[in-house]
């Protein structure tokens, strides 16, 4: 049976993460099974993408300025004009408000939890009663089954994160090699600027391979920071980032680029793309397309790249909780870029090959739609 499914927009997750949403809704009105609708909370470059695609939605505040203190009554009124018998989050902020929302309501909740966020919205929302609770990482599954609160009567799901080999624009390509990369090797970092964004430990990374190593050899790299700061805390962070980087003189060195619709152009020309979260959020897509762009993933071992990085086989895992984990980045990417052992080039050539193997095998886009399909089944 057709269900009308409403998809609240993630617009708190980075540009290429959130259209997931669309891949969802595009299948299943190409395949008739179900009625799905988008909510954008705000305007947004993703409803153009919408629009783009004819995806059927509704934007809740046209204004920037509009009191989200009203909402989730403005929700409210939607879900019941609409009649929409499903509803789909991603966040435990978003998964609160829909809570509000649905007050008395007989409407099915699925929340798919992506880590810690707000630890209060974190705590509260486990507490909360919804049909079913996705995941796309195995170590915040693990993490939320572990945690007291209400099991969801559909149970805990585990959703592989699709992606798919894009088609790379050679000009765009061609543009970002010369302002950014100009024959030298190009390290960069892809996700939400803030302190657990891991953008502090590849500057002090940073710092420490200047000290280190020749100028010779550092005059072989750039750096890439693609993100943006979403909040106040997160804004006092970069300020801290930037003095920082001031401090440090690296000002000519690193590349702040903010969000790209085109990021997977970006991902082809960043030769190494580092992974430094300081929490186990969950899977991004920016990290497994990247992957598919041939970019050697460096990431710490405390966080969900653990699923798909096998140590020196699909990538390089260092130690996250080191006291100074700084020091063991600094070693692994000079090792790169001089091509010694173990990270000699023909090491390098079966690390990424072995990785873009494990990708289209494991997080494809079909077996993601799939498992989701198989979610909405259930509750129809």
């Amino acid at each position: 049976m057709k269900s009308k499914i409403l998809y609240i927009f993630p617009s708190h997750l980075p540009l290429s993460e959130a259209t997931f949403f669309f891949d969802l809704a595009l299948e299943q009105i190409r395949t008739a099974k179900h009625l799905p609708h988008v909510l954008f909370l705000q305007d947004h470059v993703s409803v153009e993408i919408a629009r783009r695609k004819k995806i059927p939605f509704t934007v809740l505040n046209h204004k920037v300025s509009a009191m989200k203190i009203f909402w989730p009554f403005k929700i409210r009124k939607i879900i019941k004009r609409n009649q929409f018998e499903v509803i789909l989050v991603v966040g435990s902020n978003h998964f609160l408000m829909l809570f509000v929302s649905t007050f008395f309501q007989n409407t099915k909740k699925i929340w798919i939890n992506h880590g810690p966020s707000h630890w209060a919205a974190s705590f509260i929302s486990h507490f909360l009663p919804c049909y079913s609770t996705l995941f796309f990482s195995n170590v915040v599954k693990e993490q939320s089954k572990n945690a007291f609160g209400i099991i969801p009567q559909g149970g805990y799901w585990k959703i592989p994160f699709g992606v798919f080999e894009r088609e790379i624009d050679e000009i765009a390509l061609q543009e970002i090699h010369q302002k950014y990369k100009n024959r030298k090797q190009l390290i960069g970092i892809v996700g939400d600027i803030g302190p657990d964004g891991g953008q502090m430990t590849l500057v002090d990374t940073i710092h420490l391979l200047k000290k280190t190593i020749g100028d010779n050899l550092f005059n072989q790299l750039n750096f890439m920071v693609l993100g943006t700061a979403k909040n106040k805390k997160d804004l006092k962070f970069f300020k801290k980032l930037l003095d920082k980087i001031h401090q440090y003189q690296l000002d000519q060195y690193i590349y702040f680029l903010g969000e790209k619709e085109n990021i997977h152009v970006y991902l082809n020309a960043i030769d190494v793309l580092v992974f430094a979260n300081e929490k186990a959020f969950d899977v991004q897509r920016d990290l497994m397309q990247a992957i598919l762009q041939n970019t050697l993933i460096v990431t710490n071992d405390r966080s969900w790249p653990v699923e798909v990085i096998d140590n020196y086989i699909t990538g390089i895992r260092y130690q996250g909780n080191a006291q100074v984990p700084s020091l063991l980045l600094k070693d692994i990417i000079i090792n790169y870029v001089e091509k010694k052992p173990p990270l000699t080039s023909s090491k390098i050539e079966s690390i990424l090959l072995n990785a873009k193997e494990k990708i289209l095998s494991d997080y494809n886009r079909e077996k993601m739609i799939q498992k989701f399909n198989e979610v909405f089944d259930m509750i129809s």
